[in-house]
């Protein structure tokens, strides 16, 4: 009963937070810097118009969609054969948040960035409100992996730490992103922020299951292994792509669009595929794990 009240509390917070930055934000202080025009921001990524409404990177869009659907599938499926399983509900959950956090990123980083930053503007709004709830969610997301990866790979001490982490970092960070918004702080509303609240946590699951696996050797610390190392190479292949400025190439000389996200959302597309396969049949608490040296 307590665990219910305070996941329902914090489902009440997120709730309000949300409230607030729809209701009080004010994204015309955030511009993006250099000044940039609707026109200049159109001439530098290809557009479709479907009637009256224009869609930006119609192909990137198409990838982060379907990696989108993938992932709340994947969620889904975790839910509905949970098993009475703490770290396959969370994870089920987590999965879902990020699907549909990555939905609301396609909306704004990809299909519909001019309707939201450019539009009715002289000059291009920084962010919008589907980038910061994008925020939001993705935070969430990981919280709920926390969770999940505390029921699976520890119990006792280690468990309650880890789950007080997150129960922290989550209202603090959100805190943070309704103050960005309303008062127009761009570092407060960046993925820079989301990284240094959340993506560490990605690098304790790794460490994690590398020392049961060496302790164990169990299938489902192996294969989660495999997983947080490809999700290194995704961000790792993701940077060079970027800052080989190859996307820029491929546009300007042979108007093809191919940008370092769509470079993370196809591998990335592979590594939830691997998961959906490998984790069904592994995941499960740690209670109920048969573990011998």
């Amino acid at each position: 009963m307590k665990k219910k009240s305070l996941f329902i509390g914090y489902a009440v917070f997120l709730l309000v937070v949300v409230l607030l930055i729809s209701f009080l934000s004010n994204f015309d202080l955030m511009k993006m810097d250099p000044l940039t025009t609707g026109e200049e921001f159109l001439a530098s990524m290809p557009y479709i118009m479907i009637g009256s409404l224009l869609i930006t990177q119609p192909s990137s869009s198409i990838f982060i969609f379907a990696l989108s659907i993938l992932i709340i599938i994947f969620g889904i499926h975790f839910l509905r054969d949970s098993q009475k399983s703490e770290a396959r509900k969370f994870w089920g959950f987590g999965m879902i948040f990020w699907g549909v956090a990555s939905l609301f990123a396609g909306i704004s980083y990809q299909a519909f960035g001019y309707e939201l930053k450019c539009l009715g503007n002289e000059y291009a709004n920084w962010t919008d409100w589907f980038e910061i709830i994008y925020y939001l969610f993705m935070g969430t997301s990981i919280c709920l992996l926390i969770f999940s990866m505390s029921y699976a790979l520890v119990d006792g001490k280690t468990r309650k730490i880890m789950q007080w982490i997150a129960l922290v970092c989550l209202p603090i960070y959100a805190i943070l992103l309704v103050v960005g918004s309303i008062a127009g702080i761009k570092f407060l509303v960046s993925y820079e922020l989301l990284c240094i609240f959340f993506m560490w946590h990605f690098i304790v699951f790794f460490v994690l299951n590398i020392k049961r696996y060496r302790k164990y050797h169990t299938e489902m610390d192996k294969q989660f292994i495999i997983a947080w190392s490809i999700l290194l190479l995704c961000n790792v292949i993701y940077y060079i792509y970027y800052l080989s400025g190859v996307s820029e190439v491929l546009y300007a000389n042979f108007n093809i669009w191919f940008n370092q996200n769509d470079v993370l959302h196809v591998l990335m597309l592979g590594m939830f595929i691997y998961m959906y396969v490998t984790l069904p049949k592994l995941l499960t608490d740690y209670e109920t794990q048969s573990l011998k040296n």
